[in-house]
């Protein structure tokens, strides 16, 4: 475990042949022990906590390889709480422009906010209380400066449209009380039209599960209010390496939302160039997610910007080279639309399709290209 550490430890990014092998002995090495990367992040964690000492062009290369690779890397693990803590220690010194803009939007927004939370933490309690016949865990979750600054820049810089700055959680026994739950807190607050998401139903693929509403609070501002158990909670905040997790992998059950690691180290069987691995790993497995469904249910995990096409390809390399067009929620769209979150894509094929050389500018994920260049070479 160590020495997978240590081989991340030389790796500076950068793109030349010694770095990119390091950095693909360590990929294999954390498919064979996820918790190599437990240890690495914990590294880089304590390693941003003395970034102010350092001189400032390396603090601002930490900074950002922190943001772009360690933190992405937590984050696609589950371990959501790592995540936040890394991008937040990181962000003063990869960005210190986009910091302090962000924290001076926040820092009104986040008054108001915290003043309306504490009312409804004070009337969450007894209320949950009383109908589920014991006192439930209610706590107050507040949203991390850098997840802010992204979702603002999203919004362009429109407070208003942050309704979790400031959140509720509430950690119950069982599923079924988590949408017994949502009814209470229903009956109490009027819910947002279109705000609900079910991620305990249909769990998002790095395997975190969730009931989230957005609620009007009485006083004008939206508030968004979570419900999960206490294992679900485990494993938001610690991921693959929760206890759960740990006993899952003991048992021998492997969870789906983690096969990527085992791709991430298949990647070095792939004749690859130094900045083609580079271009992969950061399009097709650290940038921010979305997922998708199958009409069947299977979840798709991709990028966001991932086209009808990227899907194809993700589904099966032969769906993707017989692709010729997706209904998107039902509506027929090109294979270069790109996907938004949560669609039921449903990709049409054709026997009579092959790829083109105008796919490559269809396609998002560099995996989707490799394999639509793999397709034309062997056509020629």
């Amino acid at each position: 475990m160590v020495d997978g550490v240590s081989k991340l430890s030389k790796v500076k990014f950068q793109g030349n042949e010694r770095h990119i092998e390091s950095l693909r002995k360590f990929f294999v090495a954390i498919a064979k022990d996820a918790r190599v990367v437990t240890l690495k992040l914990c590294d880089r964690w304590h390693n941003l906590e003395t970034l102010l000492y350092l001189p400032e062009a390396k603090r601002q290369r930490i900074a950002r390889e922190s943001i772009l690779i360690h933190a992405q890397l937590a984050s696609r693990l589950g371990i959501g709480k790592l995540s936040t803590i890394l991008k937040d220690l990181a962000f003063p010194f990869a960005y210190p422009e986009e910091y302090e803009k962000t924290r001076e939007v926040l820092e009104g927004a986040m008054n108001l906010a915290s003043k309306v939370i504490e009312k409804m933490y004070r009337d969450m309690l007894p209320l949950a209380t009383e109908n589920l016949g014991y006192s439930p865990v209610v706590d107050k979750r507040i949203k991390g400066v850098y997840s802010s600054y992204k979702k603002l820049v999203r919004k362009d810089w429109d407070i208003s449209q942050l309704s979790d700055l400031v959140a509720l959680r509430v950690i119950v026994k069982s599923p079924e009380e988590c949408y017994r739950m949502l009814g209470i807190i229903h009956g109490k607050w009027q819910p947002v039209p279109g705000r609900l998401k079910d991620y305990i139903a249909i769990p998002k693929p790095n395997g975190y599960r969730s009931l989230h509403t957005t609620v009007m609070s009485g006083s004008g501002l939206s508030v968004e209010i979570q419900v999960r158990t206490r294992e679900m909670h485990d494993f938001d905040e610690y991921g693959i390496a929760s206890h759960h997790s740990y006993k899952a992998r003991q048992a021998g059950e492997v969870r789906e939302s983690f096969a990527w690691i085992s791709q991430l180290g298949s990647l070095k069987d792939q004749k690859l160039t130094p900045d083609e691995y580079i271009n992969i790993l950061r399009s097709d497995f650290f940038e921010d997610r979305i997922f998708a469904l199958t009409p069947l249910g299977d979840v798709i995990d991709l990028p966001v910007g991932a086209t009808a096409l990227d899907f194809a390809y993700a589904v099966h390399s032969d769906i993707g080279d017989s692709a010729q067009g997706a209904r998107i929620n039902g509506k027929f769209c090109a294979l270069s639309t790109p996907v938004p979150s949560e669609a039921v894509v449903e990709v049409v094929v054709s026997s009579r399709n092959k790829p083109s050389e105008k796919w490559l500018e269809w396609a998002h994920t560099a995996g989707a290209r490799t394999k639509i260049k793999k397709r034309l070479s062997t056509a020629r």
